[in-house]
């Protein structure tokens, strides 16, 4: 068995006859108690006021937040967008997708989508217009001098003065009323979204 040498039992033993004695005091001061509390309250304040500012630090340093809508659960074409299946959440304006939707209110998928899926106007339609066929897929295009662009209307995607697609289907008009939501096969998505991406493709009207 170790013994403490006597000069460390000493300090220990006056050591802890002080906090006795202040323990003491606290409890038969009212004045102290209320100093003790106001103290440990202005502890509080402060952490919460650092805590505070580094989640602000933190924002700031993302920039400013954009909505975005978000795929809980699989979804067929056709299944309406609510709640129950949609997410809200935000993300940093500068990781946000220009053709996300605003809002998911009469809003129905136009192709399968999963969990993890950000709804935009080449995934989405409103629920009165035509749906993505099997096989195909969406993606927003410039309208350009199209005069007939209605959901339904059959189109041809040209580029150059060559047709890339025969035959693509208008589903739906974007909100800036320039743009359409179009589909078309799905082994002609990337051909006729390279061309969109630099100006290139427009649309015919198909006879």
């Amino acid at each position: 068995m170790h013994f403490l040498p006597p000069r460390v039992t000493k300090a220990v033993s006056r050591a802890s006859s002080g906090i006795s004695s202040t323990l003491n005091a606290v409890a038969r001061s009212p004045r102290l108690q209320i100093l003790v509390l106001g103290c440990g309250v202005t502890l509080l304040a402060t952490a919460l006021l650092a805590d505070h500012h580094r989640v602000e630090a933190e924002i700031d340093a993302l920039g400013d937040q954009v909505e975005i809508f978000v795929v809980t659960s699989e979804l067929d074409a056709g299944d309406s967008l609510d709640p129950t299946n949609v997410m809200q959440t935000f993300i940093p304006r500068r990781f946000g997708i220009a053709t996300a939707v605003d809002g998911i209110t009469g809003l129905v998928a136009t192709h399968p989508l999963v969990p993890g899926d950000v709804l935009t106007t080449s995934n989405t339609s409103h629920g009165d217009e035509t749906i993505i066929p099997n096989g195909w897929r969406g993606l927003t295009i410039d309208a350009g001098p199209l005069a007939e662009r209605s959901p339904g209307a059959i189109v041809d995607v040209m580029a150059n003065g060559t047709f890339l697609v025969e035959g693509a289907l208008v589903v739906d008009v974007v909100n800036d009323a320039h743009s359409v939501l179009i589909a078309v096969p799905q082994d002609r998505v990337v051909v006729v979204a390279d061309a969109a991406s630099v100006g290139l493709a427009v649309l015919a009207i198909a006879n």
